[in-house]
């Protein structure tokens, strides 16, 4: 690293596919998101190109990322995480003191020797997960597995593959990381959700322009030869148990939208480069970032608001 050859690539540590992973600036599906959906400014604020970032890390985003990597094998999982040897901790001064421990406390760590671990897992490029944590992630790999669809091959792929390749208009470095790399012409990407009925995760699909993110992936492997690809899915997974799935599938016209969204933001990125500026909803000529089009929306299948979005376009 810093990559200097588009192409798809294995073995890339997440912190590194996040930074700084090629010869010049290059941004994913979140930045284009946020560039897009909020401003260059509030992208700059978390950007790695931005000095005084401070990364993002909140359990939330700990989970999410472990159920991913759960799911995409053992080995990636071990790779990334680390499950706690201990339960609760175990506080040895109220012990001292007469009190009898906790139930599920674990006598033989105390608070100090719990975080002593945590830091040894942080300092090691790993996350420290609890118990708790792991054995709700098993019973969501379970339920997810007993899925039909997945049992037919789903989200079977080749795990942990960065898409990087080069804007032929602009010039800018552009990534995509799918949770695998598809197969049999489909592209398909996991979420985990507290929610999972239909009209849920079909807002959460406008929300946070999931389509715009598998339009990404579309765009990578055809500007590296590849056939484009012909159908598309997002699978939810709800957090909690019974821990259901939902399948989303994503229309085809949908992804076209997302094309079209995504190169408005990819302009976006290469103009505040040149000027050297992130503004914040600032309206200036083609760099004008068309205003939502989303009010509720409950079938993605027949986005009327993708059309009215893509005439806007």
């Amino acid at each position: 690293l810093p990559l200097t050859e588009p192409g798809i690539y294995a073995d890339i540590p997440m912190a590194a596919y996040h930074g700084q992973l090629t010869i010049g600036p290059s941004i994913s599906s979140s930045g284009l998101r946020t560039i897009y959906e909020r401003s260059p400014a509030h992208y700059f604020k978390g950007s790695y190109l931005n000095p005084k970032a401070e990364p993002i890390d909140t359990e939330a985003l700990r989970f999410g990322k472990a159920a991913h990597s759960l799911l995409l094998g053992d080995e990636v999982f071990a790779d990334n995480f680390e499950v706690a040897p201990f339960v609760l901790g175990y506080n040895r001064n109220e012990m001292a003191n007469g009190k009898a421990p906790k139930r599920g406390e674990d006598p033989d760590w105390t608070a100090t020797s719990k975080d002593a671990w945590k830091d040894q897992v942080e300092q090691s490029g790993r996350i420290p997960l609890s118990q708790a944590a792991f054995a709700e992630l098993q019973g969501m790999k379970t339920a997810l597995l007993r899925e039909p669809l997945i049992q037919d091959g789903l989200l079977d792929g080749e795990a942990e593959r960065s898409i990087v390749w080069r804007d032929d208009e602009t010039g800018v470095w552009l990534k995509a990381r799918p949770d695998v790399l598809p197969k049999a012409g489909w592209v398909v990407d996991y979420k985990t959700t507290t929610d999972g009925r239909d009209f849920k995760v079909s807002r959460a699909v406008t929300d946070r322009l999931y389509h715009m993110q598998l339009a990404l992936v579309c765009e990578g492997l055809v500007a590296l030869g590849f056939p484009p690809p012909n159908q598309y899915a997002l699978v939810f997974q709800e957090k909690t148990d019974p821990h259901a799935v939902t399948i989303k599938p994503i229309d085809v016209e949908a992804i076209m939208v997302g094309v079209k969204q995504n190169r408005i933001a990819i302009r976006r990125f290469a103009q505040c480069l040149s000027d050297g500026r992130w503004p914040a909803y600032e309206i200036s000529g083609e760099y004008r970032i068309p205003p939502r089009m989303i009010d509720e929306v409950s079938h993605i299948e027949t986005p009327d608001w993708l059309r009215a979005l893509e005439a806007s376009l």
